[in-house]
């Protein structure tokens, strides 16, 4: 999770990305990816208002669909 916190962090910051979507569910515990991965992100200085959560996933395939539905809602 840190690396891809660090790299969305990077996108962000160099403005290749206005968005970030976090995405993960709570597949190995009781915790969400998503929500932790977010939590990394506002320390970093994303702000809240560019993360968005995708957290009910449980492997790669819902993640890619999923997030996908969030990216175009968001236009």
């Amino acid at each position: 999770m840190n690396i891809r916190v660090s790299w969305a962090n990077f996108l962000f910051k160099n403005g290749i990305a206005n968005n970030i979507i976090f995405s993960g569910g709570a597949v190995y515990t009781k915790y969400s990816e998503a929500k932790i991965m977010a939590e990394y992100g506002k320390a970093l200085g994303i702000p809240e208002t560019a993360i968005f959560l995708d957290t009910n996933e449980e492997h790669s395939t819902e993640n890619v669909y999923y997030s996908c539905l969030i990216a175009k809602k968001q236009g």
